[in-house]
């Protein structure tokens, strides 16, 4: 293949990019509910650019020509999906036919199959294409012109080799290429377009919020009394109609807001010159602050003379909730895109460099098989086996904050890989670099277990613990701590932790805490405060980050002056470890067909307690809520009522057993909550309830709960 030939590929793929440039310029959406209609213009469009590809190809003989139709035709695959596809391919095939040649079957036999491997990767594929990666589209090109290269065996075989032997290597070299390069233009355009949706989708729910706020009208005479308002203005201060009419300020405002407000209201009363939208908290009736805005002009009678004020005032509590969690959300994205994005590049390198390290961790140890004790080179094999066996370690991380290696998970208990981290030698090795650093520990000996992967998870405390301790400066203490909580609300913290059962692992110290700057970037790979190589790698606390997505947790961290705590939520398991007993035997605390009422609001809680309660040979019913456990024992009796404390909407577990016993005095029941022992499980209680069950609960404890319950 000549110079000129290469010259004329290079411009065929030219002709292709500027072509589809050009087409992108017209603002097709290449994903995404499109009719009929459009797809079909799409196709034709895309065939009529794979004609004026086709109109200047590189000839290598009468009837055997060579152009980017199948770069073409397989991202139309990829990126448009079967229609355009089809109508592209059936527009360019037939226009090689009609071009004649020898090799007009084969070009057809590549149009049809490039578009096929495009739709194929399309199907296969695990994400959305707008989040193709350059090095896929690159392999796609390889395999699609691959594919090319081998269809070039169905010509007559002098003529095949003749063709395989000039243009393979020009062919591999520039449309893969051409391949990456134009579908990483179509990703980025996507790109742009989604961000530009969002935005649109954002700016229009924000208009909706605030086309919803009603706004108040009030006047108000030179004392501040309130003479005139509408409904709205009712609902927004909280009080009815007959009580606000001569309401004074001192009622609804605050010392610190009143003079605020005074002070704005002095200066429209001297100027004249009505003031803009002006932010202060209002008192409604039942004591709850409000955030507000409010506009104030002068009201004057028909003399002129200055009397009050009127203005509009609007309630912008909801939307200043709203704004915070959105930049709170925003920020969480953002994070989240970072380490996502981060880690892809750590998972790329880290599997190029195992395939790397691999010889040079090797090869020093079986050198220094053969060398004898007072080889010169011993000690230089030594170190660099080493520094290779260190790299592999980071490798490792790397890979870890990739999130791509496989993780087996079992039954564990955090409080077990704890107590095997504290006897480690990682351990002893760390408390010999920070003696002035005391670890101690808390461990809820009831403790749930997790499904999880005990070396990953070692990692994070190994991790947390180091960081912990070298936070601490001239002496002080880190805590490592464990304990079940029941999350029945989501938690809006660090990162939100969704509604479920969890065993928490906590990692505090009394260190000098992480500023507000370096909490949001403390995860994130490589970011680190330490001197690189010295002290860490900046991988730390990406690999616990990792560590915990994997395992499907949340991480929750505060710090201040006084120190820093680290939560990690791990969700439970009820599977037992393997070879693991029951302190009691089962059999001491089953029941003997005793019926029980299982009274929760969340359907989960639900099913766990009755299974449990099948399992323990008791027959369980269950209901959602306070209301229709009273309305089943109004036609029926039951042994034991197992009864949650919160439930919303409705009456709660107090109440509901304090109408229980109207229907059915002295009725036995346990109290269940995910919250501590609060004043209306006492109350409950005084009223005759039995013992207080904290979720999430374990068959023993309510195996042994019920059972001494049902013997009073």
């Amino acid at each position: 293949m000549n110079s000129s030939s290469i010259i004329e590929l290079v411009n065929n793929a030219a002709l292709l990019l500027a072509l589809c440039l050009i087409y992108d310029m017209l603002g097709h959406r290449p994903r995404g509910g499109k009719p009929t209609v459009q797809q079909f213009f799409t196709g034709v469009i895309i065939g009529s650019v794979g004609i004026a590809i086709m109109l200047n190809p590189w000839e290598f003989r009468p009837g055997i020509m060579f152009d980017t139709r199948s770069v073409l035709i397989s991202l139309t695959g990829l990126f448009f999906g079967t229609v355009p596809m089809l109508l592209a391919a059936l527009m360019m095939g037939a226009f090689r036919l009609y071009m004649g040649g020898g090799g007009a079957w084969t070009g057809v036999a590549v149009i049809v199959t490039s578009g096929g491997i495009g739709l194929a990767w399309r199907h296969f594929r695990n994400t959305r294409e707008e989040y193709i990666s350059t090095s896929e589209l690159y392999i796609l090109g390889i395999v699609v012109h691959v594919a090319m290269l081998l269809w070039m065996l169905s010509l007559p075989w002098t003529v095949a080799m003749g063709v395989l032997s000039k243009i393979s290597l020009p062919v591999m070299l520039i449309y893969p290429v051409t391949t990456a390069l134009l579908g990483w233009m179509m990703v980025k355009w996507a790109e742009r377009k989604r961000t530009e949706d969002a935005l649109k989708e954002s700016e229009a729910k924000y208009r909706t919020i605030l086309a919803s706020i009603e706004d108040g009208y009030y006047e108000v005479n030179q004392r501040g009394e309130i003479t005139f308002f509408n409904e709205a203005f009712t609902k927004i201060i909280g009080y009815p109609p007959d009580e606000l009419t001569g309401l004074e300020n001192d009622k609804y405002l605050d010392q610190e807001n009143r003079k605020k407000v005074f002070k704005i209201f002095g200066e429209v009363w001297e100027t004249g010159i009505p003031t803009k939208l002006f932010e202060y908290e209002l008192l409604r009736k039942n004591g709850e602050k409000r955030t507000v805005q409010t506009s104030a002009s002068l009201v004057k009678n028909k003399n002129g003379q200055k009397v009050g004020f009127r203005g509009i005032i609007r309630d912008i509590t909801d939307r200043k909730r709203m704004e915070k969690a959105l930049r709170e959300s925003e920020k969480k994205l953002q994070r989240s895109k970072k380490m996502e994005s981060v880690g892809l590049l750590a998972g790329g390198v880290a599997h190029d460099l195992n395939n790397v390290l691999s010889g040079i961790v090797s090869y020093p140890e079986l050198l220094l098989l053969d060398l004898p004790e007072d080889s010169k080179f011993k000690k230089p094999l030594e170190t660099m086996q080493k520094s290779g066996n260190r790299a592999v370690a980071i490798v490792q991380d790397l890979l870890t904050v990739a999130r791509g290696a496989a993780i087996t998970k079992e039954p564990l208990n955090l409080n077990d890989v704890i107590s095997d981290y504290l006897n480690s030698p990682e351990f002893k090795k760390l408390e010999h670099f920070h003696p002035t650093a005391k670890v101690k520990k808390r461990l809820d000996a009831d403790l749930f277990n997790i499904s999880g992967s005990p070396v990953h998870i070692t990692k994070a405390i190994m991790n947390l613990v180091s960081n912990a301790s070298e936070a601490i400066k001239g002496g002080g203490n880190v805590t490592i701590a464990t304990v079940n909580r029941y999350i029945d609300r989501p938690l809006r913290v660090y990162d939100d932790v969704n509604t479920g059962e969890y065993a928490v692992l906590a990692v505090s110290d009394d260190g000098s805490g992480i500023s507000s700057d370096d909490l949001d970037k403390i995860f994130e790979p490589f970011y680190t405060k330490k001197v690189m190589g010295r002290s860490g790698t900046g991988l730390g606390l990406a690999v616990v980050w990792n560590v915990v997505l994997d395992h499907k947790g949340y991480i929750n961290v505060t710090s201040d002056k006084n120190g820093t705590v680290f939560e990690l939520y791990f969700p439970i398991t009820r599977d037992k470890i393997s070879d693991m007993a029951l302190s009691i035997p089962v059999k001491d605390f089953k029941g003997d067909g005793e019926t029980v009422l299982v009274v929760d609001d969340v359907e989960s809680q639900r099913d766990i307690s009755c299974k449990m309660l099948d399992t323990l040979d008791y027959k369980a019913e269950a209901v959602s809520s306070g209301e229709e456990a009273v309305e089943y024992l109004k036609e029926n009796t039951v042994d034991l009522v197992l009864l949650d404390m919160i439930m919303d909407p409705g009456i709660n577990g107090r109440e509901t057993y304090q109408r229980i016993i109207k229907i059915h005095p002295g009725q036995k029941a346990i109290i269940v909550s995910g919250f501590a022992d609060t004043d209306e499980v006492k109350e409950a209680q005084k009223s005759g309830a039995g013992k207080y069950l904290k979720k999430p609960i374990t068959l023993e404890r309510i195996g042994l709960t019920v059972k001494e319950e049902l013997k009073k």
